[in-house]
């Protein structure tokens, strides 16, 4: 299992950049660098900075990942747990190995099971265990491996909330701009 956070952004990042991080704005690969957290400043954990548009990303940005307050050792715990039991991990499983509630645990499930339901379409032929999983809403995903499972998971870009929301304010900004010409 991973024991901390920094080896666990690090198979993150592995996993997501194998020839190395990309820019998450612009998809540059180059001029691409780390930003150095020193004690007091700002600087969160993680985070890169594109040369080409200027713009700060991280390795969970745009995924199931991103936003969340809990640990990402304790992701990949759930998710590993998620991977070896052949039943599936019960919310209540999870909350006893990772130490969270059983809340926490559920809501963990669920962001796993969506990520998998949505990652249908794209899937391969050697994903069929994600459609097993999908379609008789089980919870294992047992025969894959952790990495295999994370690839797929990082993959898989989160719903928002509000989808409509960008194309209202496209929309406000598009009937402002003509009532101003």
């Amino acid at each position: 299992m991973v024991g901390d956070e920094e080896t666990a952004r690090a198979l993150l990042e592995s996993i997501r950049w194998p020839a190395g991080p990309v820019c998450a704005h612009c998809g540059g690969t180059e001029k691409i660098y780390r930003l150095r957290r020193r004690p007091g400043s700002g600087i969160r954990t993680g985070l890169w900075k594109c040369g080409h548009c200027r713009k700060q990303f991280t390795v969970t940005g745009n995924t199931i990942f991103e936003g969340t307050h809990l640990a990402l050792h304790k992701w990949l715990g759930a998710i590993r747990l998620v991977c070896t039991l052949q039943d599936g991990a019960t919310a209540r499983q999870l909350a006893d190995s990772l130490g969270i509630t059983t809340k926490t645990a559920r809501g963990i499930l669920k962001k796993i099971h969506d990520a998998v339901t949505h990652a249908l379409p794209v899937a391969r032929p050697q994903d069929s265990i994600l459609r097993q999983m999908a379609y008789k809403r089980k919870g294992s995903l047992y025969p894959i491996s952790l990495n295999a499972a994370v690839d797929v998971l990082l993959k898989v870009q989160p719903a928002r909330k509000h989808p409509d929301a960008l194309e209202r304010r496209v929309a406000e900004m598009e009937a402002a701009r003509r009532r101003g010409a």
